[in-house]
């Protein structure tokens, strides 16, 4: 059975206003997008977005939303049947358990040095010290 998405998956390069009521002139482009779970188990659309014209630069913060934060869609980007696999294999996916996101490496563990003992001490500890350094 296949999961049904509660909100509509955009395409790139779809073109958004927002509901930002102290800046809503700036449009945005879609540069990503995800699906995610809510509490509720629906699934909703994620993007992640870039001012337009600007685009994705280091100049500009590009940032994610989700699908609830869009006011309006001023263009639909292009899309494909390779858009509708992708988002069949999200959901299929999702459907198969948690989409895990890789393990970080483990942090490298650093040893406390061993306490400094005097050269009598040490040589009694292990004779051939002053060869291992």
């Amino acid at each position: 059975m296949r999961e049904e998405m509660s909100t509509p998956f955009l395409p790139l390069g779809s073109i958004l206003r927002l509901e930002e009521p102290e800046n809503d002139q700036i449009l945005y482009v879609v540069v990503a997008r995800a699906i995610a779970k809510n509490e509720m188990d629906a699934i909703f659309s994620r993007y992640k977005v870039a001012p337009h014209p600007f685009g994705d630069v280091p100049s500009q913060e590009v940032f994610t939303i989700s699908a609830d934060q869009i006011a309006e869609i001023i263009f639909e980007g292009y899309s494909d049947q390779k858009d509708q696999e992708f988002l069949d294999d999200l959901l299929v996916k999702m459907a198969n358990g948690p989409i895990v996101a890789p393990e970080a490496p483990e942090p490298e563990v650093i040893q406390e040095p061993e306490p400094i003992l005097d050269e009598a001490e040490q040589l009694q500890e292990d004779p051939f010290y002053k060869f291992r350094e």
